[in-house]
């Protein structure tokens, strides 16, 4: 009995240790945001209309994600959608490490915000 309630108590330390990591994924969230400045090739950047609070500025461009994914496809193609269409996205990301920071004082290609889901805005 002593054996069986040590490997749960283990389990929900561990269990408790990885809450804030699972949460944190999608950190942030924007939502009625316009597309702009969008460029890339296997790694896109683009830029939103009012940038938040917790992301950078790389060259007017706020976000990144992988374009070379099954899931940075379906992002790409929904933004180019928006773009055309002249409609609003929803942005789930993670934040960056050097918010409120532009290409000159620490935003680059590996501190900017990174898009994990991209969504249409509810009109």
């Amino acid at each position: 009995m002593i054996k069986n309630f040590s490997k749960s108590l283990h389990f929900t330390i561990f269990v408790m240790l990885l809450l804030p990591i699972s949460f944190s994924s999608n950190a942030g969230w924007a939502g009625n945001l316009e597309v702009k400045k969008m460029f890339g090739n296997s790694k896109i950047f683009f830029g939103v209309n009012i940038p938040p609070s917790d992301t950078c500025d790389y060259h007017g461009r706020d976000f990144i994600f992988d374009a070379t994914t099954e899931g940075g496809k379906n992002m790409l193609s929904m933004l180019i959608a928006a773009y055309m269409a002249d409609k609003k996205v929803d942005v789930w990301y993670t934040a960056s490490s050097v918010p409120s920071t532009d290409e000159k004082s620490g935003c680059n290609p590996s501190t900017i915000a990174v898009m994990t889901q991209v969504g249409f805005s509810e009109e």
